[in-house]
């Protein structure tokens, strides 16, 4: 079968039993316990997990249904993406009318009944391959929309609000008003009933103050339209959206506070500040006191001096930058400087990066032709939209606040000292590395994050170039580019940012690389990088990791990487630590022991493989020689890393026939059926 994991009950023989129908391994895939459950760390590798609702694991009653919180703490605790097989004796109508059971009836979840024959593999096999054509891995946004719709109290209000819109709406089947009012009577105390449910009990007062003014403006409304329509027999009422709508945030405000809520996040510590600009008083005010109920200091700004002003005085602490886009004079003209204005001018002078978020005064007033315009990203809100209630507030907080949080860190926590990119009596670089910096991380989204991921595979590309002649000839095959080269232009265009993203971003994460994963000191690094000897008389490590603005002593960079904590300092770049901890890191945190005997058969198994590259006289993988290395050194090869690997192998296989020749049928036999392998046998070796 392919790769799953079972959840079952205490039944171990009859469970040990399944598990060899299912062709999983028992063990290693089947789950007796929370406790085991909740320490798997290879949940997020398995195509499918089964599990059997009124399971026992816990020793509680069946009919407790534990299968059903644990498949709710694989969705919204764990955000597990892949298929979920829920097994249980009784039918699916059992569970239809069950509040806890909505999961079960969502996407990337099939819900099954277990007979007493048992289950058939056959059947499993047959929906896994159905359910991965649908739903190859559930999307993050999906995901998301599971959490507010089926685990969030207000989500579920809101859904159950638009649903009794559209029942509301679906009155026109009736003849008489009489009917209509009854037939609507009807549908809203359906609802009202599965509302209570969701309702905080110290408010369900409130509730029913709310309820019965929705539902007796709502009649009135229909009369309305029934009394205006000349061809009754035709009468179709559909102004329902608009009756839910003036009473959905009142009645979603009336959940019990989540520990998910933005508004029991108040304690949370936000290091960031924001600077809020606006021409209206009131405006500030309310803004202001939204920002100080988050634990959050904001600094207002009434005037584009202001703005300036704050800014100097609080930078970098400041990491968003809040405007009003239309700015008008009491008297209604118009400023002859508007918001978009000061942002630009304040993109241009700011020594950091910022992040931008613009308030509208109304939908539709602002061209798009001015939000298109703008060469770096900005986040556009409509002002009423963002103010109306504290509700409205909390989602445009929680839209921002991953924004500045990563603002923040890339300015405070990560930051290079840059001393070193400055000093001498020589003026080399017309601006601090900051500044460069943030012209680089300042652009559209998009592209910065395809600049980065072009940078990143760049230096893993000339890793893993070097690897097969590490020890012997490191060095040998290089690409040589002028990593010190100058930036001492005027102006820092479009010419002067890919230098600096071409030389100096990816030359700086080149030397960090190296250090982390060779643990290389720098008079080696230089080597590699340059082709040069240096010595002492010449000084050229010091001069190129001078104009990298990075230090010569980066040994415990490696130790600090992965003992960091927010709080602490490190001299790197926000995006160079996640690089670094992703590709080098991580793998250093993981446990050689997970692999057991295993890491031995798959050492067996890479030596063998490349043996039939050196007999064909082939080019070796340079990813097949970074997982020799990485296991060589007793480190876990990532998953991704295997695969990466074998799809190399696969496409070299179709001209070359490697794989026949590989003799690896021994060591295959003998891998246990770990987690981590599992990825590895499912590729074309299965065969064996």
């Amino acid at each position: 079968m392919a790769n799953a994991l079972l959840i079952w009950d205490n039944n171990k023989n009859y469970t040990e039993k399944l598990s060899a129908d299912l062709g999983i391994s028992y063990t290693d895939d089947v789950v007796f316990s929370i406790s085991e459950f909740e320490k798997n760390k290879y949940l997020e590798t398995k195509d499918c997990i089964v599990v059997l609702l009124e399971t026992n694991i816990e020793g509680e009653p069946r009919t407790n249904f534990k299968g059903i919180e644990i498949i709710k703490t694989l969705r919204k605790d764990k955000r597990y993406k892949g298929l979920i097989v829920a097994y249980s004796t009784y039918p699916e109508s059992h569970f239809r009318n069950r509040k806890d059971a909505k999961i079960l009836f969502t996407a990337g979840t099939r819900l099954r009944q277990f007979a007493k024959r048992g289950i058939d593999a056959d059947e499993i096999e047959e929906l896994l391959s159905e359910g991965l054509k649908k739903v190859p891995k559930l999307s993050e946004d999906l995901l998301d929309d599971l959490h507010y719709n089926i685990f969030d109290a207000r989500g579920i209000i809101h859904e159950l609000l638009h649903r009794l819109k559209n029942t509301v709406n679906n009155v026109y089947k009736e003849k008489t008003i009489v009917k209509i009012i009854e037939s609507v009577n009807h549908k809203f105390e359906d609802y009202k009933k599965q509302l209570l449910r969701e309702i905080d009990p110290q408010k369900i007062s409130n509730f029913n103050k709310h309820f019965a003014s929705l539902v007796s403006e709502t009649k009135a409304d229909i009369e309305q339209h029934w009394k205006d329509k000349e061809d009754k027999t035709i009468f179709k009422y559909s102004n329902a959206g608009n009756q839910v709508s003036k009473f959905s945030n009142q009645i979603a405000d009336l959940a019990p506070k989540s520990n998910d809520d933005a508004e029991n996040k108040q304690e949370e510590k936000v290091n960031w500040e924001v600077l809020f600009f606006d021409d209206t008083e009131g405006i500030r005010k309310i803004v202001y006191d939204y920002f100080k109920a988050m634990n959050v200091v904001c600094h207002l700004a009434a005037t584009e001096e202001e703005v300036y002003k704050k800014l100097k005085e609080n930078a970098p602490r400041i990491s968003l930058f809040i405007s009003d886009i239309r700015l008008e004079e009491e008297n209604g003209n118009w400023f002859d400087r508007q918001g978009y204005d000061v942002i630009e001018q304040v993109s241009r002078k700011n020594d950091y990066p910022l992040v931008y978020s613009v308030l509208t005064s109304k939908k539709g007033t602002i061209n798009k032709m001015v939000q298109q315009k703008r060469k770096y990203e900005i986040l556009w809100f409509t002002k009423d939209d963002v103010i109306s209630s504290s509700n409205s507030f909390n989602i445009f907080f929680d839209t921002i606040k991953k924004y500045a949080d990563d603002n923040f860190s890339s300015n405070n926590v990560f930051q290079p000292d840059a001393s070193a990119w400055l000093s001498g009596t020589e003026y080399k670089y017309r601006y601090p590395l900051k500044t460069y910096y943030r012209h680089h991380k300042q652009t559209t989204n998009s592209e910065f994050i395809i600049i980065e991921n072009a940078i990143n595979k760049k230096v893993v590309a000339f890793i893993e170039s070097i690897i097969p002649q590490y020890r012997n000839s490191i060095g040998k095959d290089t690409f040589i580019q002028n990593w010190r080269c100058l930036l001492s232009e005027n102006v820092i265009d479009e010419y002067e940012l890919k230098k600096f993203r071409e030389n100096k971003l990816l030359g700086r994460r080149l030397i960090l690389a190296l250090a982390v994963f060779y643990e290389l000191p720098s008079l080696k690094i230089f080597e590699i990088m340059t082709g040069e000897k240096d010595n002492d008389k010449k000084g050229g490590t010091k001069t190129l990791f001078g104009q990298m603005a990075i230090s010569q002593k980066l040994m415990p960079l490696k130790e600090q990487i992965k003992s960091y904590s927010i709080g602490d300092k490190l001299p790197i770049l926000k995006e160079e630590y996640d690089f670094l901890k992703e590709e080098f890191i991580d793998e250093e945190l993981s446990s050689i022991e997970d692999l057991g005997k295993d890491h031995t058969h798959l050492k067996a198994i890479v030596n063998d493989i490349k043996a039939v590259f050196e007999k064909k006289n082939l080019l070796i993988p340079p990813t097949l020689m970074r997982v020799k290395y990485i296991l060589e050194n007793e480190k876990m090869p990532k998953p991704e890393r295997l695969n990466r690997m074998l799809s190399e192998i696969v496409l070299l296989d179709k001209t070359n026939n490697i794989i026949n020749e590989i003799n690896v049928k021994s060591p295959f036999k003998q891998i246990e059926n770990t987690n981590l392998v599992n990825l590895f046998l499912r590729h074309q070796f299965v065969s064996f």
